[in-house]
Formats: C-alpha cells, sequence, structure tokens
C-alpha cells in the first residue's frame, strides 16, 4: 500500500514526533501488508502540484525535533481543490492519504475523501490531530497543546519573578500568548501559583481569555488593588481577545480566515491602556512564535502521545478504514490517575468546528486545572526560591 502523508498549518514541537510515527508503521498486523511511505512536499501546495519524495524509515531525530519536515503552510478553499488533489495522489498510485493538522485541515481532509468518492476513486483518508491552541473537538486534547502549554507556564512564572525584581521601577507585564477563539494557552497559566510549595504564597496572573468579552475597567480596577497590595500585577491575554469595538486586533489582515490573518496586538492595546489610566510603568511581551517551536519545552507525555497517533491513523489505512481521525478521550475523572483511551472520530464531527472553553472551564475552577495537571507534568515544573525578607524596623 502507497500512502502519502502531509502536515498541514502550524507546526508544533511534536508534530514530526507524529510524522515518525506513521513512518514507523511498515506492515498491517491483520493482513501482513506492507506500506511505503511518501512525504507530501509543502503542505497544501505540495499536494495540489504532486510533491510527493519517498521516505524510506522513520529518522529518530523527528522525535525531538520541532517544525514540520516535510513543509508545511496554510491554505483555504479546501472544497474548490480537492478534486485537483484527488487527481494528483491518483497519478501517482497513492492509495492512502493521511492529513496530520487541526480543523482546517480535518476539513480537507473530509473534502478529499468526498471528492474521491464522488470520483470513484479508491482512496482511503485518515487524520491526525495536532494543534497548540487544542481546539479540536471530540478528543480530550490534541497534541502540541501539552508541550505549548508548559511552555507558557515558564515564561510566566519567569516573568513574573523578573518583575518581582524590577517592581521599584515598573508596575505591571502584560503577556500575550496565542489562542484565536479558544484560551486554552492563556488558562494554563492558571497553575503557575500551584508551582510553589505554599500556592497561598503566590498569587494568579489576571488571566484574559477569547471566551469572555475584555471589560477594561474592571481588568483596570483588579490591577489597581493588586499593584497597592503586592506592588506589582502581571496580565496573561489571549491573542484572540476582542477590544474595546468587538473586533479582534490584527498584526496582518486578510478575510479573517486563519489561512491569512495573523492575529496580535492586543496585549500593547491593554498595556497602553493601564499606563494612560493608572499611571503605572508597563511592559508588553508577546511570546509569539516561541510557544509552538520551543524545543527544550517539549514535554514526554506529549511526544509519546503524538508518536502512538502517528502510528496508529497509518495502522488505520493499513487496515482498511477511511474517513476519520484518531485521537484520545479520558478515562475516568479527571482527579484519578492519567489514562486514555484510542479513538476514531469520524471526519465530519471534526472538520472545520472549533473547540473553545465551556462556561464552567472558563472560571479555571480545580477541576480544569486536574484535566490540566498531567498534560503539562506538574510535578517536573518547579517555582523559583525567594529569600525570606523581613526588613528590621529603624
Amino acid at each position: 500500500m502507497k500512502i502519502a502523508i502531509g502536515q498541514f498549518g502550524g507546526p508544533t514541537t511534536v508534530f514530526n514526533a507524529s510524522l515518525y510515527g506513521a513512518l514507523s508503521v511498515s506492515t498491517s498486523p491483520k493482513n501482513g501488508a506492507t506500506m511505503q511511505s511518501f512525504g507530501l512536499v509543502g503542505g497544501v501546495a505540495g499536494l495540489l502540484e504532486g510533491q510527493l519524495a519517498p521516505i524510506s524509515s522513520a529518522h529518530p531525530w523527528l522525535l525531538d525535533t520541532p517544525g514540520a519536515a516535510l513543509g508545511s503552510g496554510r491554505f483555504k478553499g479546501f472544497a474548490e481543490v480537492a478534486e485537483i488533489a484527488v487527481k494528483q495522489l491518483q497519478k501517482q498510485g497513492i492509495d492512502g492519504f493521511l492529513a496530520m493538522g487541526g480543523n482546517g485541515t480535518m476539513a480537507l481532509a473530509k473534502a478529499v475523501e468526498d471528492a474521491a468518492k464522488a470520483m470513484g476513486a479508491p482512496l482511503q483518508v485518515m487524520g491526525v490531530p495536532k494543534t497548540i491552541d487544542n481546539d479540536l473537538v471530540q478528543i480530550d486534547h490534541s497534541p502540541g497543546y501539552p508541550s505549548a502549554a508548559r511552555f507558557v507556564i515558564k515564561a510566566v512564572r519567569d516573568l513574573t519573578i523578573d518583575l518581582e525584581a524590577m517592581k521599584g521601577f515598573e508596575q505591571v507585564r502584560v503577556v500575550e500568548v496565542m489562542g484565536r477563539h479558544g484560551g486554552w494557552l492563556a488558562a494554563a497559566a492558571a497553575l503557575v501559583p500551584h508551582l510553589a510549595q505554599n500556592p497561598s504564597q503566590r498569587l494568579a496572573p489576571f488571566i484574559c481569555l477569547p471566551e469572555q468579552p475584555l471589560c477594561v475597567p474592571e481588568l483596570l480596577e483588579q490591577i489597581r488593588q493588586r499593584v497597592a497590595g503586592t506592588g506589582s500585577a502581571l496580565v496573561v491575554i489571549s491573542e484572540g481577545v476582542q477590544d474595546d469595538t468587538g473586533h479582534a486586533v490584527l498584526q496582518s489582515a486578510g478575510t479573517g480566515s486563519s489561512a491569512d490573518t495573523i492575529l496580535g496586538g492586543i496585549g500593547a492595546q491593554v498595556a497602553e491602556r493601564i499606563r494612560q489610566e493608572l499611571g503605572y510603568r508597563v511592559r508588553y511581551e508577546n511570546l509569539g512564535l516561541l510557544q509552538r517551536c520551543w524545543a527544550e519545552s517539549q514535554s514526554t507525555l506529549d511526544r509519546e502521545e503524538a508518536v502512538a497517533l502517528g502510528r496508529a491513523g497509518a495502522a488505520a489505512l493499513l487496515s482498511g478504514q477511511s474517513g476519520k481521525m484518531v485521537g484520545y478521550v479520558r478515562q475516568g475523572a479527571d482527579t484519578q490517575p492519567y489514562a486514555t483511551e484510542l479513538i476514531h472520530v469520524p471526519l465530519e464531527a471534526v472538520a472545520g468546528k472549533v473547540r473553545i472553553l465551556s462556561e464552567a472551564e472558563q472560571q479555571l475552577t480545580d477541576e480544569f486545572l486536574h484535566w490540566l495537571i498531567p498534560l503539562v507534568d506538574l510535578p517536573s515544573l518547579e517555582d523559583h526560591p525567594r529569600l525570606p525578607l523581613t526588613v528590621l524596623k529603624s
């Protein structure tokens, strides 16, 4: 069996780990069918131009190398090009198409499968999830999110202690993180106080989510009270939080699709409001692309699950399955030891759909934190110690 593997959308630290998993599958346990793997070079552009490269082995360096080894990118209008994609795959004798990516990629996979059926082409299609945004529905979490969440937690931890050192000069930090529609990455910062041995000694940053309207006057008052009490305040805000006019702030405008629009800058606007209305010295930090590509933040769990899902997607093609995305769901309550179950979700159930934080999850309750803790391997993350300074009275 010849399968074409494509990587689509924004990379993660474990995107290539899923590729490694897929490439490590060589035979079907059911029928002994052998698999020949071809990489689609350049994402959707490579798919449409038939740029296939044979890959003979699963290179170990893929396990801990960020980015997309096959080349990725973004695209829109999948339905219009699906027939072209099928013809290109047919031309080169491809039997199976393994699409790795997020909800847009699953829409592409569904469009290609539909086109193949309409054309009478015997093409099997499977999806492997990937996104740091954690916005794929039907599964517990997406590969890429745990490692990015660890990065955010460690970055906010270190920015906090840096701010503590500088609060005599500047009082507020506004840290912008990724998250177009869902605030999953910003929400991870709620774990920062739990890094301390005595969490009651640490205060959580103020967290602004795209799921919630931003009330700037309320935020300003919270910041004023925090600075009055502790001397400093840190705000974590998702890039998708809307401004006072109800619009997202853009670095680069397009049609509004994630394929051609780059968000960014809401943090700078909030920082300026703090500066102008409260008179504090404020510094704006955008964590940027480091969230998805900082190799040192890769978690063992994230890598292992990415490999397993890549392997599961390829194995599903070998066993004759099509039209589904592999993924994990949590077994048992979130407070129980972490355990998952592999599932196969119909592509139509995930294609183009966006998962956001539920109203309960937006409250960042203990239940949400218990769900998050095993994903980021909280026990391996430590807070920085502080000196027990007690100033002597003169």
